[in-house]
C-alpha cells in the first residue's frame, strides 16, 4: 500500500491526498452572506495576498454507471482506478504541483499554478498524456491485470477486457483567482467553516470556473476538451479540434462557445508504446471507434462537415448552429473569437499573473494521516513477509518495506488492515490483539513518523500478524506500488541491505524474527 494514506470528510477511500467533497454549485446564500459567522474570509491574508493564474482540470470515468449495475466487485475497480489517476497525476512532471480540488463521484479535479507559457502547454500536454495512458491501459487490460488475483477473478477480468466498458475523459480550463473581485477576469477562494469541529472548506467562484463546469460535458472518452482562453496559449493551433458550437448556460450571454478537443497523435504514439509496448500513429480522424458518429452527436456534426481537410458542411447531417466554415479551423477560429469578444485584455490579465514561484492555494486543512504497517508473520517457516516499493512510488522508492494500510474513519481498523491487506498481496491475515481490554484493538509493535513532500507529517503505526495463507512470491502480482515480494528468515536477513529498506526495517524485522514465540504464544 501506498504512504499516502487519507482521510477526507467523507473519506474516498482510496485517495492519496485530501480530497474536497462538495456539491457542484454555488455556496449556500446564508453561508456567502455580508457578516456571516461561517466565512472565516476570503482567501485571506495568510492564504493569497495577490492574483495568480491556475489551470483546473478534470478526469471523469466514463461508463462507470454501467459497469456498476454489472457487478458487485465494482468497488475495488472504481477505487483501483480513482487511485491510479491520483498517482499518475502527482508522479508526472509539471502536474506535480498539483492539488485534488474536488471528488464528485467518479469525478476528480485538480488545480494546478501556472509558472510560464510554457509551463502551461506542458501542463496540458500532460493532462492529454495522463488521459491516454489511462484510457489505453484499460482498452488493452494491462491495468485489471494489475489487480487479479486479490479479490477479482480471472473470468471478471476477461469480460472487462472483452467489453472495453471503461474508459476516462477530460477536461480542462484556466483561471485568474485573485483576494477579492477587482477586476471582471478575476474568479475568487472563498474559505468556510464546516459543520464539524476544525472542518474547513474552499470553493472556487467566477465566470471561468462556471464556464469550466458547463464545458465538462463536452468531452468523451479519452478526449481532452479545453475553455477558449486555455487553448488561445496553445502554441501549436493543429493540436486544437473545432469539434462543434454551444451554447454554454450562462457563459457568454449564450452566445456560441466553440468545444474544443486536443489531440497529439505523436503523444499518442509514445504513450502506446509505453502501456502496450507497440508503437502506432493514429492520426486525429481515425482515433475515433468505427460506431462513435452513431453514439455521438459531436462526432456526428465533425464528420458530416468532412472532418477537418473539407472545409464545407457536407453530409446529410447539418450542424445545429449556422458557423461559417472558417469557424471549425481551430487557428482562425479561435483568432476571431478573441477578436470579435475583445478577448485580448483578458487574456493579458491571465498571462500577467503567470508566477515563477507560484503560491499553492490551501485547499483543505491537511488532515490527521495514520499509517498501519504490518510485520506478517509465517509461523510455520519462521518468516517474515517483505515488499519491495515501485520506482515511481514518491516516498522512499524502490525500498524493501511491510506494506501498508490506511486508516478509515468508518471501519474499524483491525477490518480495514486485513482487507487492505489481502487486497493488496492476497495475504489473509489475524492480526495480535491486545486481549487484556475490554475494548480489543490490535496490539502496536511500534510508532513511527513519515515526512511528506508537503511539509506534513503523517504518523504510522506497526502491527504484528500472522499469517493464515502463506503466499508463493513466484505468484505475486504487482499491483503498481510494489514490484516484488520475499519472505525473510533469520538466516537470509542480510540479503536486504541497509540501504535498500525503509527506516527501521532490519530493526523491526529482528525484533520479530526473535520473539515471534511471544507474540504467538507458540
Amino acid at each position: 500500500m501506498s504512504d499516502e494514506c487519507v482521510k477526507t470528510s467523507q473519506s474516498l477511500e482510496n485517495m492519496e491526498e485530501p480530497a474536497l467533497l462538495v456539491e457542484e454549485g454555488c455556496i449556500p446564500p446564508a453561508v456567502l452572506a455580508a457578516g456571516t459567522q461561517k466565512v472565516t474570509e476570503t482567501l485571506g491574508q495568510e492564504r493569497a495576498t495577490h492574483p495568480q493564474t491556475y489551470i483546473f482540470f478534470s478526469f471523469d470515468i466514463v461508463n462507470s454507471t454501467r459497469y456498476k449495475a454489472t457487478t458487485g466487485n465494482w468497488p475495488l475497480v472504481i477505487r483501483s482506478l480513482l487511485d491510479t489517476i491520483r498517482e499518475r497525476v502527482v508522479r508526472t512532471d509539471s502536474l506535480s504541483d498539483s492539488r485534488l480540488w474536488r471528488v464528485i463521484g467518479d469525478e476528480m479535479i485538480f488545480i494546478t499554478p501556472v509558472r510560464s507559457k510554457t509551463n502551461l502547454r506542458e501542463i496540458v500536454s500532460k493532462i492529454f498524456e495522463v488521459t491516454q495512458k489511462v484510457s489505453i491501459s484499460l482498452k488493452c487490460g494491462k491495468f485489471f491485470d494489475s489487480i487479479q488475483g486479490q479479490e477479482l477473478k480471472s473470468t471478471e477480468i476477461e469480460t472487462l477486457k472483452s467489453q472495453n466498458t471503461l474508459s476516462i475523459k477530460a477536461a480542462a480550463w484556466i483561471a485568474v483567482i485573485n483576494a477579492q473581485l477587482v477586476t471582471p477576469y478575476d474568479n475568487i477562494a472563498i474559505h468556510y467553516e464546516g459543520s464539524a469541529q476544525d472542518e474547513s472548506i474552499s470553493e472556487f467562484l467566477g465566470e471561468d470556473i462556471d464556464a469550466g463546469f458547463r464545458l465538462k460535458a463536452y468531452t468523451q472518452d479519452r478526449r481532452l476538451c479545453l475553455s477558449v482562453e486555455l487553448a488561445a496559449f496553445i502554441e501549436k493551433k493543429s493540436l486544437l479540434y473545432v469539434m462543434d458550437y454551444t451554447r454554454l448556460k450562462g457563459v457568454w450571454n449564450e452566445s456560441l462557445y466553440p468545444v474544443i478537443w486536443y489531440y497529439d497523435e505523436d503523444a499518442v504514439s509514445l504513450c502506446q508504446e509505453e502501456i502496450t509496448g507497440e508503437r502506432q500513429k493514429i492520426p486525429f480522424a481515425n482515433s475515433f471507434r468505427y460506431d462513435e458518429t452513431d453514439q455521438n452527436p459531436i462526432v456526428q456534426r465533425f464528420f458530416a462537415r468532412g472532418g477537418k481537410k473539407q472545409r464545407n458542411f457536407g453530409g446529410d447531417i447539418a450542424s445545429n448552429y449556422s458557423v461559417a466554415p472558417c469557424m471549425f479551423v481551430a487557428e482562425s477560429a479561435i483568432k476571431k473569437i478573441i477578436a470579435d469578444r475583445n478577448m485580448q485584455t483578458k487574456l493579458n490579465y491571465i498571462e500577467k499573473f503567470f508566477a515563477d514561484e507560484p503560491q499553492m492555494i490551501e485547499i483543505h486543512p491537511a488532515p490527521l494521516e495514520l499509517h498501519c504497517a504490518v510485520v506478517c508473520c509465517d509461523t510455520l517457516n519462521r518468516r517474515v513477509f517483505a515488499t519491495r516499493r515501485s520506482e515511481n512510488h514518491r516516498t522512499n522508492p524502490q525500498k524493501w518495506e511491510f506494506g501498508c494500510a490506511r486508516a478509515l474513519s468508518n471501519e474499524a481498523l483491525a477490518q480495514t488492515v486485513t482487507k487492505q491487506y489481502l487486497q493488496a498481496f492476497g495475504l489473509r491475515i489475524e492480526l495480535c490483539m491486545d486481549k487484556s481490554r475490554d475494548d480489543q484493538q490490535p496490539l502496536p509493535l511500534a510508532v513511527y513518523e513519515l515526512s511528506k513532500t508537503e511539509g506534513n507529517i503523517a504518523k504510522g503505526v506497526i502491527f504484528v500478524a500472522k499469517v493464515v495463507n502463506p503466499l508463493d512470491a513466484d505468484n505475486f502480482r504487482p499491483e503498481g506500488k510494489h514490484t516484488e515480494v520475499k519472505w525473510v528468515s533469520r538466516e537470509n536477513i542480510n540479503e536486504i541491505p541497509d540501504n535498500e529498506a525503509v527506516k527501521d526495517f532490519k530493526r523491526t524485522l529482528t525484533n520479530v524474527l526473535d520473539n515471534m514465540d511471544y507474540y504467538f504464544d507458540a
